[in-house]
């Protein structure tokens, strides 16, 4: 059950319109804040991110802002990619913590080392968005389309910007 919280709340990032009641539905279970509740103060980093998450799209309010952004710390701490990229997520927006770009990117980088296609993407747009007139290398292009033609709605909205600005050969 906390894996597909974790599934869930990233589908909701990336937009999915019948991930809010299936997440709902999943929370309502009998049990189910025990369980999460436990397996995060037991140092899961799954669960951790996952309540973490869940606070972040406000489907739990148990949990304040600085101690979900304490979990989603530790879960980067123990190398969980979803963790680290939320968690750049959290430096890159200034949610729960005083903006920084460059910290976002620093840990995006991390779970890109670590295989992550969603934080090499990331760091592709992150590039793309400080420089809107340069265009991006043909390798940053080339990776966004294989990635979009995979699935990738942040690759496919990356793509769409690099069009509208004339950038790269998109």
């Amino acid at each position: 059950l906390i894996q597909a919280t974790a599934y869930y709340v990233r589908a909701i990032r990336l937009e999915s319109p019948r991930a809010p009641e299936l997440l709902w539905n999943l929370i309502q279970q009998p049990g189910y804040r025990e369980s999460l509740e436990k397996r995060a103060t037991s140092h899961d980093p799954e669960a951790q991110f996952a309540w973490a998450a869940l606070v972040a799209s406000r489907f739990d309010q148990l949990l304040s802002g600085e101690q979900a952004f304490k979990l989603l710390g530790e879960a980067a701490n123990q190398n969980h990619v979803q963790g680290i990229i939320e968690l750049g997520l959290c430096y890159h927006s200034g949610r729960w913590v005083q903006q920084d770009k460059a910290k976002a990117e620093g840990l995006w980088r991390i779970a890109d080392g670590l295989g992550s296609p969603e934080a090499r993407i990331r760091l592709i747009v992150s590039e793309i968005m400080k420089i809107p007139s340069k265009a991006p290398n043909a390798k940053a292009i080339s990776y966004l389309q294989t990635s979009s033609e995979e699935g990738s709605i942040l690759a496919q909205v990356a793509l769409a910007f690099c069009h509208e600005r004339g950038l790269g050969k998109a």
